[in-house]
């Protein structure tokens, strides 16, 4: 069986102080992810494997190794044709780490559009069309949810 559905990566907080912080960012991923879902796209949520796979966020070497593995995963999403939906804070600010997989993922599109020799407006509708973004309540007011 082959899938219609096109790849998204969500990009959201993960870490912080407080472990209660920390499942609620996770939390709020997972819910965005079902919307992505829901909406016939193939979700993936990285924050749903974080501490399973490399431990404690808070552990400059674990999150060192998991922010690598991310930006595998972001870059092979934008590579794929694949889209990112980026999670501000509330003061409309990045995390590190999304600010990274932002990066990564423009980057590999500004690769895609290189190769294809897209000219300045092709290149940023392209960036727009496959990056979206909003704080949570922001997300929550769209129609995406």
């Amino acid at each position: 069986m082959e899938s219609e559905r096109s790849i998204v990566y969500i990009c959201a907080p993960y870490g912080d102080a407080t472990d209660d912080r920390i499942k609620e960012n996770i939390q709020k991923a997972e819910t965005l992810g079902r919307v992505a879902r829901d909406k016939g796209f193939a979700p993936i949520v990285v924050h749903s494997n974080v501490a399973m796979l490399f431990g404690d966020d808070r552990d400059p070497e674990l999150r060192t190794i998991g922010l690598e593995c991310n930006l595998a995963v972001a870059a092979a999403v934008a590579d794929s044709g694949g889209s990112l939906w980026a999670v501000f804070r509330d003061d409309h600010s990045l995390s590190e780490g999304c600010s990274m997989e932002v990066v990564e993922f423009t980057n590999r599109l500004m690769r895609i559009a290189t190769d294809q020799c897209l000219t300045k407006v092709e290149t940023e509708l392209l960036i727009e069309e496959r990056i979206l973004s909003g704080t949570w309540a922001e997300w929550i007011s769209r129609s995406v949810i």
